[in-house]
């Protein structure tokens, strides 16, 4: 999990983050399940200094390629569906652009 505050645009985000290798439903799954712990808890749902939290979520990936981008595309489908996140907010990414990605830059699949 990484907590990032965007000082120029005020915006607060949680970033729940999966590291894997090709088996990008397996991280779909972890992410949601994640996600779904955690804006179902009380904790959160309650506690003021939550209420203007953005979670998004990645995957990070080494193996993302030409070869592997439909499978990261169909797991990526997977948590849109699952939890409605935007789809700027969830994304599958090489580690080169997980900066990048914090920042809110649109990287990866």
């Amino acid at each position: 999990m990484i907590y990032y505050h965007n000082p120029e645009t005020n915006r607060k985000d949680l970033i729940l983050t999966e590291a894997k290798g090709k088996d990008f439903s397996s991280a779909a799954k972890q992410l949601v399940n994640t996600f779904q712990k955690i804006a179902q808890s009380q904790t959160y749902k309650n506690h003021e200094c939550c209420k203007d939290i953005t979670i998004r979520l990645c995957c990070v990936s080494k193996r993302i390629s030409k070869s592997t981008y439909s499978s990261a595309e169909r797991a990526k489908k997977e948590i849109l569906t699952a939890i409605g996140v935007k789809k700027g907010d969830c994304a599958f990414v090489q580690p080169n652009d997980f900066e990048r990605f914090i920042r809110g830059q649109k990287v990866g699949v």
